[in-house]
């Protein structure tokens, strides 16, 4: 299974902080189950790639179950 066709299962939510003003949360969400990934990421490239990560991580899972 290619990672990136499972970024349609993940959410990136601008936050307001004010400790990082360009703070996102990571979601995962499938159907009505939504999962908050890590407490925030400092801004949205650390978002991008803890979705990235979050990805290739939920491949290999379906991947060893086939």
């Amino acid at each position: 299974m290619d990672a990136t066709a499972l970024h349609k299962y993940i959410d990136i939510r601008p936050v307001v902080r004010d400790d990082a003003p360009d703070a996102h949360k990571v979601f995962l969400q499938v159907t009505n189950q939504r999962f908050g990934i890590e407490m925030y990421c400092d801004n949205l490239e650390e978002a991008e790639w803890t979705r990235d990560q979050l990805c290739v991580a939920l491949a290999k899972i379906v991947e060893d179950n086939r």
